[in-house]
């Protein structure tokens, strides 16, 4: 892309609700959240190889993109529904359940949010457990 298409984008392509980079910020993020919630679950004594159940939350910038990804979480039987607070982006709610809670097997479930979200335009922006 060239420095015209970088300052005033590209015409032929429509605007990403998140570029590249910061796609790559948030894949980051979240690997470093894995360790930290790891982490805490040990100190709670936590069986690791037992299921667990996440809220996770997305966002995106419309309504249509908010609907079509709450529905490919549905078809891959997760949760999902979506909603326009006041103020900001769309935010899109979807709760899974995980086999267990290691570290491969969240990194992997981190993995295929992000890549999940970036496919529809959407930010994995947080994800919460739902305690027992």
């Amino acid at each position: 892309m060239g420095l015209f298409s970088q300052i005033f984008g590209r015409g032929d392509q429509p605007e990403r609700y998140r570029n590249e980079m910061q796609q790559q910020s948030n894949r980051l993020y979240h690997i470093e959240k894995v360790a930290e919630f790891l982490d805490e679950l040990e100190e709670e004594g936590f069986d690791q190889s037992k299921e667990f159940q996440f809220q996770c939350i997305f966002t995106t910038d419309t309504e249509k993109k908010a609907k079509r990804f709450a529905e490919e979480l549905r078809k891959i039987n997760y949760q999902g529904d979506w909603q326009k607070p006041d103020e900001g982006d769309f935010e899109i709610i979807g709760n899974s359940l995980i086999k267990e809670s290691r570290k491969p097997a969240l990194l992997d479930w981190v993995a295929l949010m992000c890549e999940l979200s970036e496919a529809h335009d959407c930010e994995f922006a947080s994800w919460l457990p739902v305690r027992p």
